[in-house]
């Protein structure tokens, strides 16, 4: 079988960013609901659907050189695939986490415990969990 060799710009189709708004029901309808769709897609798929980031030590680690504690705060954080890897290989780490989905944060709280959670409040504000 004899292999086409294309030029390097037909190998890829790259479409324009839309400049179509979203309606303003649906955004609406999307800002209200993400809880609810996040909580639906881990309840799913758990802590199997996103694999852990080991590379970020290798990609951030000149971000966390040094002997002075680093704190990072990992808004979204799922299942906990960026900050668990991270916690593994950066010894001097303090990881805040939140993440829309009562049910991820659930997921890394029973994979990790020393972790501070979030949640937000009534009012909007985050507030402890």
């Amino acid at each position: 079988m004899e292999e086409t060799k294309q030029p390097a710009s037909q190998k890829i189709k790259i479409y324009p960013t839309s400049t179509g708004e979203i309606s303003p029901f649906w955004r609406d309808k999307y800002e209200k609901d993400a809880k609810k769709y996040w909580d639906i897609f881990y309840k799913r798929h758990q802590d199997k659907f996103f694999k852990d980031r080991h590379y970020l030590d290798k990609e951030w680690g000149q971000y966390f050189s040094g002997t002075d504690e680093k704190v990072i705060l990992e808004v979204g954080c799922g299942a906990g695939n960026t900050i668990f890897p991270l916690l593994a290989t950066i010894p001097n780490i303090f990881v805040h986490a939140c993440d829309f989905s009562p049910r991820a944060v659930n997921l890394v709280k029973m994979s990790f415990k020393p972790l501070k959670f979030f949640k937000r409040g009534e009012a909007g504000w985050v507030t402890p969990s």
